[in-house]
């Protein structure tokens, strides 16, 4: 559990910063398509940050709740999710090497399987 809380609070801090970054820097250096992807993995990355604090807290007050396979699923999913689709807009907004946006897809679809595993922890309970 102190594990996703240090990941969480480390992508809500990620996200801030890439914020401000792009807010103050990259509106004037970018096309407006490009930095309107950038704000969404900025957005994407902090509401998932959010949610894995959640999951991070209530594992804390709960900590039988990371025995749950789906549960695990979910944090992993976001994680990768995080990564794959916020991290390559990043990327790929810094250093032009557009191939890498073929990963953002698979970003994408990580995020669903994520919410799909908490809709399935709620039907279970």
């Amino acid at each position: 559990m102190r594990v996703i809380l240090f990941i969480a609070v480390l992508f809500g801090l990620t996200a801030v910063v890439a914020g401000a970054v792009g807010d103050h820097a990259l509106h004037m250096l970018h096309t407006s398509r490009q930095y309107q992807a950038y704000l969404t993995a900025v957005r994407y990355q902090m509401w998932h940050a959010i949610v894995l604090l959640i999951i991070g807290f209530a594992a804390y007050i709960k900590p039988e709740l990371l025995t749950r396979k789906l549960i695990r699923f979910a944090v992993l999913s976001f994680i990768l999710a995080i990564i794959l689709f916020s991290g390559t807009i990043y990327f790929v907004t810094f250093s032009h090497f557009k191939i890498l946006l073929y990963l953002v897809p698979f970003g994408g679809t990580l995020f669903m399987l994520g919410w799909l595993s908490l809709l399935g922890c709620v039907v279970i309970l």
